[in-house]
């Protein structure tokens, strides 16, 4: 919805008056950087990639329809599109379209990973369900090995969170049910182990981007010298329950985010801190949908509903983080976009990557 509405904004503005924003405000400037990376545009193409065809022909049979009615300028007589769409077809243009296509390949990439990994996941608890079942381990042992199962696929990239707390609930809540025991114990010791694995996840996360982040080419990956990424730093090295710190925590992709505050080198007790409220927000709700998933004809309406407001949760915090990230970037510009010793080879090999 947000990236409509700036497109509409784009071609509806006078594109002299919205060149002057862009260019000689701070905040016009951080806007302009983000949409000129080629990973913006390569997410933009795989949102979009079949409205810009549509685009450019309902533009070409609108400057058709002009020429009928005789609305169309001498400039402009011989073009096959309207100003409007000449503006965007140039933009295009000038796009570096061959790596741009390379990230959208490994875009593509990656969600048809994450979409197999999250089915591929459901088969895997109906099968550990039931060998759980017959191997007759104790509660503790049980734990254990949800544990040991869960931290494995939390150090997975392609395995969301979400994944986890359902594997717990499901795990936990078929066993309670199975041994005699009322579902929402397995409810409660779901919640309470998934809570301290995610924790321990984090950190685990939190090292493999410490021990990437000394690679300069990581560095580099992520922005590390770049004003949005310094911003999104100072909001994570805030301490307590911050808004936007937490909102980056909780709602962000789970292995990325860890890794992003390994390299970023931040507090680990304070980002542990301010992962904390997922508990309330993901872990319990979503342990809850898992257990009643294993009593059949339950658990529908409920997950239905903890669906609808995770992903509302999702947007909101999502549109939040963005908006304060670029007012961060914006009321601080000068402190983040000054030189710091620590990264001048992300510098110095920025400068060589643009010069071959």
């Amino acid at each position: 919805g947000a990236v409509t509405i700036l497109g509409y904004v784009y071609v509806e503005t006078d594109h002299a008056l919205l060149h002057r924003l862009m260019t000689q405000t701070r905040f016009g400037k951080i806007v302009l950087s983000v949409f000129r990376n080629e990973w913006m545009r390569a997410f933009l193409i795989c949102m979009f990639n079949f409205a810009i065809p549509v685009m450019l022909l309902v533009d070409l049979l609108r400057q058709k329809v002009r020429r009928l009615r005789n609305v169309v300028t001498c400039p402009e007589a011989d073009d096959k599109f309207t100003p409007m769409g000449r503006r965007v077809i140039d933009d295009l243009r000038a796009w570096n379209w061959a790596m741009i296509l390379r990230k959208v390949d490994i875009l593509s990439f990656i969600c048809i990973l994450l979409f197999v990994g999250l089915k591929a996941t459901y088969v895997f608890f109906s099968w550990l369900n039931y060998f759980l079942l017959a191997s007759e381990l104790d509660t503790l042992a049980m734990c254990g090995l949800v544990f040991v199962i869960g931290f494995l696929m939390f150090m997975l990239p392609i395995v969301p969170g979400t994944a986890v707390y359902l594997f717990s609930g499901v795990v936990l809540g078929f066993y309670a049910a199975s041994t005699g025991r009322q579902l929402v114990n397995g409810i409660i010791l779901g919640s309470v182990l998934t809570s301290v694995l995610k924790h321990v996840a984090c950190t685990g996360q939190y090292f493999i981007g410490y021990l990437a982040g000394k690679s300069v080419h990581v560095q580099r990956f992520v922005g590390v010298d770049k004003v949005p990424t310094r911003a999104m730093e100072m909001i994570l090295n805030k301490r307590g329950f911050a808004l936007g710190k937490v909102c980056i925590l909780v709602a962000g992709p789970d292995f990325p985010t860890s890794v992003l505050c390994g390299i970023l080198k931040l507090n680990i007790p304070q980002m542990l801190l301010g992962t904390t409220p997922v508990i309330f927000v993901s872990i319990i709700p979503q342990v809850t949908v898992g257990a009643l998933l294993t009593v059949p004809g339950n658990g529908k309406e409920y997950s239905a509903v903890a669906t609808v407001f995770a992903g509302a949760l999702q947007v909101l915090a999502t549109l939040y983080v963005s908006y304060k990230i670029l007012k961060t970037a914006e009321e601080n510009y000068q402190e983040l976009s000054q030189h710091r010793e620590e990264h001048k080879q992300v510098a110095d090999l920025t400068k060589q990557a643009s010069y071959t």
